[in-house]
């Protein structure tokens, strides 16, 4: 830059006219070699910044290594000549959302002042960071009530990521629809089983109400054999999938970035939600067994025993 500035002026581009006195003796100065720019600058001086790890890779950015970053100014004026600044990388960050490290650069907010403000103590925008995440939308009201009518705008940490959150909300809905489809199914398996239980044990049953047991005493002995059946199931169920869960969380798994905005799938133990599935398997399996075992205490012993 410094020996492009000796250029007499009269030999710099100027943008929208053409010079023909200098079409044919404009001399522009030669590009210094690869070594000559670093040698120029002394790195130490030089204020720190950290760069994401995606945009340093697209960048070709490494520790030590010297970036220009540009200022265009908030109008983009033409005829202003936007700032600039040379950084010594410090360090390479990874916040593992696609969106940080591809974008974001940290630099020390006195220095960003100076750069960006000229000086002046002024930042565009503070943020909060509570213990309780659930609390942002309370504490973002009790902010716009401090600040009626100011040029203020607040945004929660839900309202900031809107999209990525109604796509998690979406796809997991999706999911709880197709798997409460996955056990519908596997109930009809139950049911079955119930049935053909009740068919082949017809005998069996007329027996046990010829010796004084009740229709409901008989249906409770298919009911509880059913719920045997799904709590037995979706015990070997959640256990497979806390299972699963663990190798994830221990060995990781890794996503696309582009597609997932995260580099590797983050696993969480719920025990609510572990309840709630165990709670719903087993009322579906309920209903399942309903029919077969009205069917079995409905049974007459007369009829089971007709041709013994």
């Amino acid at each position: 830059m410094s020996h492009y500035a000796e250029v007499p002026a009269a030999r710099k581009r100027i943008p929208g006219e053409i010079r023909g006195d200098l079409l044919d003796d404009d001399v522009w100065p030669e590009e210094p070699a690869a070594g000559e720019t670093a040698a120029r600058f002394d790195a130490s001086a030089l204020p720190t910044i950290f760069v994401g790890a995606t945009l340093a890779r697209e960048l070709g950015l490494q520790e030590d290594s010297l970036v220009m970053v540009v200022d265009p100014g908030s109008s983009f004026d033409a005829a202003s000549e936007p700032e600039s600044q040379y950084y010594r990388v410090a360090g390479i960050f990874q916040a593992g959302f696609q969106e940080y490290d591809s974008r974001l650069v940290y630099v020390h907010i006195k220095e960003l002042q100076r750069f960006k403000y000229r000086g002046r103590d002024q930042v565009s925008g503070v943020d909060l960071r509570l213990q309780h995440l659930d609390l942002a939308p309370q504490v973002g009201a009790s902010i716009r009530a401090a600040l009626p009518g100011r040029e203020y705008q607040v945004l929660e940490w839900q309202n900031l990521n809107e999209n990525l959150f109604k796509s998690i909300r979406l796809q997991k809905n999706i999911i709880t629809v197709i798997l409460s489809l996955v056990i519908t199914v596997a109930t009809f398996n139950v049911l079955s089983a119930l049935w053909t239980m009740v068919v082949r044990r017809t005998n069996d049953v007329a027996i046990l109400m010829s010796m004084g047991a009740t229709g409901p005493q008989v249906a409770r002995i298919f009911q509880v054999t059913g719920m045997a059946i799904g709590l037995s199931g979706a015990a070997a169920g959640v256990l497979f999938g806390l299972v699963l869960c663990w190798l994830v969380s221990l060995y990781g798994y890794t996503l696309d970035p582009e597609v997932y905005f995260i580099e590797e799938l983050p696993v969480e133990f719920s025990l609510a939600q572990i309840g709630w599935i165990l709670g719903m398997t087993l009322a579906i399996c309920f209903v399942a067994t309903l029919p077969p075992s009205l069917r079995a205490a409905k049974l007459r012993p007369v009829e089971g025993l007709r041709y013994e």
